[in-house]
């Protein structure tokens, strides 16, 4: 059960909300109110304000500022309006109308600058929807809900994705990925440990919980945490016996260097450092194929031979 607040927080709490009050067109007052509207009488305001969540308080007090137009964007970082437009328009700056006026945070700015102002124009900056299922931890329906709703930023792919594919943008998936996070049973499924095994992780990774849910960049931080980990272990387990070059594991796999190197990326296949370059375990390549293909529904792509052989024949 929350605590209440007492009787002079509240009107001190009130009178400050008044001073700072929001203009109606502030997006977040509106969701933070709902169809109510905001309170008219400072009874109204004790009967509501204390059930609200931590960050919409602080929300309601805060000086009002709606951010950065895209002129003023454009100024900040030292590009065109255009090129604002455009990474806008490819989801890769989040914006929000306020007024009438396109308007982007300082925060959104911030990153943006410090990602080198992508205009998402380039390939890297697209992903498939089985690709972002995969990386991002949507399932396809809700990717593709997102895309026909207008939520996600998508484009026909190009001849190699397949009659029909459609590209969506990564940096937009991330944003969308943390804005809804991962439970930690959710985590803990998709990095195949248990949930007391994940919270302990977390403890010794220092991460300080700020909500129920794991942004999608601490679940990646922490894959590849758990991938050096293993990797080092195997490293004082045994010498090159069964390890491989990068190239020679894509060829296991039947994959392309892209697919490949997210893996890596990820977590997913650990690397072994060798002087000689990255190296990478036999075993750890084919376990991470068989999940890949036993989950693929790719038209004109083929599994490697040796997963066709290892499947126990019908009859």
């Amino acid at each position: 059960m929350t605590a209440q607040p007492r009787a002079d927080n509240l009107k001190t709490t009130y009178q400050r909300w008044l001073g700072r009050r929001h203009p109606p067109e502030c997006p977040d007052c509106k969701h933070i109110w709902g169809d109510q509207g905001p309170p008219d009488t400072f009874e109204d305001y004790a009967q509501r304000y204390p059930d609200l969540a931590h960050g919409a308080k602080r929300h309601l007090t805060v000086e009002w500022d709606p951010g950065l137009t895209v002129a003023e964007v454009a100024s900040s970082v030292g590009c065109s309006q255009e090129h604002v437009r455009e990474a806008i328009d490819n989801g890769m700056l989040e914006a929000r109308e306020i007024g009438g006026v396109l308007h982007v945070t300082r925060t959104n700015v911030t990153r943006w600058k410090a990602a080198k102002a992508p205009a998402g124009d380039g390939a890297r900056s697209w992903i498939t929807l089985q690709g972002a299922s995969e990386r991002y931890g949507f399932t396809l329906e809700a990717l593709q809900a997102m895309v026909d709703s207008g939520e996600l930023s998508h484009r026909p792919g190009g001849a190699d994705s397949g009659q029909g594919a459609v590209l969506v943008s990564r940096r937009q998936c991330g944003q969308l990925r943390d804005k809804v996070g991962y439970t930690v049973q959710e985590a803990a499924e998709r990095l195949n440990l248990s949930v007391p095994l994940i919270e302990e992780h977390l403890r010794q990774a220092g991460w300080r919980r700020s909500g129920e849910l794991l942004p999608f960049e601490t679940v990646r931080l922490l894959s590849r945490r758990l991938a050096e980990q293993r990797a080092g272990a195997q490293v004082t387990q045994a010498g090159d016996e069964g390890l491989v070059s990068a190239k020679e594991a894509m060829a296991i796999a039947s994959v392309s260097k892209a697919t490949f190197y997210r893996w890596a990326d990820e977590g997913l296949v650990p690397q072994v450092a060798r002087q000689s370059g990255a190296r990478y375990r036999d075993e750890d390549v084919r376990r991470q194929a068989r999940v890949y293909w036993g989950a693929a529904r790719r038209q004109g792509q083929t599994p490697p031979g040796w997963i066709a052989q290892e499947k126990p024949s019908k009859g």
